[in-house]
């Protein structure tokens, strides 16, 4: 009985353990993607973003109320909208981490980007994180659904960078869920920490 539940155990967590630090095999290309789409976002060229969804589109920010886009008229006035507002008034993008995970085999995947907004002088404005959710039509990738993974933690990243707080107090932080849980995410934080960013 003993060496039967240990060969369950050691065959668990061979698979468990398999899985980890694997890619999918889209990564370089939903990177190229995801960094292709950008360069648009950056130029605030609507018609260019376009060209990198799928309608319909589900776009969910923070509390708001999910928007769900039906046709090409109601893209434009969304993002004519956004192309108008603050949320628009950064000069560029520069990707922090990026992590592709296949959800169903050669059709669903998603990018989990962390990201940083800069100023004209390469100065952060922001910090975000997001979720780009994928889908294989007719085999090119398209993103189909956009939502952004915040509880509050920009604030805290913000106050943890200017106060450079210890390690046991970051620790408590990602217990709490308030800085997120991903091992990659949590690397490159304690890095920007480490080096006073």
């Amino acid at each position: 009985m003993k060496k039967i539940t240990f060969t369950i155990i050691l065959v668990a967590a061979q698979a468990v353990f398999s899985q980890q630090g694997t890619t999918s095999k889209y990564d370089d290309l939903i990177i190229g993607l995801w960094n292709d789409y950008i360069i648009q976002v950056d130029d605030k060229n609507i018609e260019g973003m376009f060209n990198y969804f799928k309608l319909p589109l589900v776009l969910h920010f923070n509390t708001d109320d999910a928007h769900n886009i039906k046709t090409r008229e109601e893209f434009e006035e969304i993002f004519n909208t956004w192309k108008k507002s603050s949320k628009a008034d950064f000069h560029r993008t520069k990707r922090e981490t990026i992590n592709v995970s296949e959800v169903f085999d050669d059709w669903l995947c998603i990018a989990d980007v962390v990201y940083k907004r800069l100023d004209s002088n390469g100065q952060v404005i922001k910090l975000e994180r997001a979720l780009y959710h994928y889908v294989n039509v007719e085999g090119e990738w398209k993103i189909y659904m956009i939502s952004n993974v915040d509880s509050g933690s920009q604030a805290d990243i913000k106050a943890a960078q200017q106060a450079r707080i210890d390690k046991r107090t970051l620790e408590r932080a990602y217990r709490r869920g308030v800085l997120g849980s991903s091992v990659e995410h949590k690397r490159v934080f304690n890095e920007k920490i480490d080096v006073g960013e």
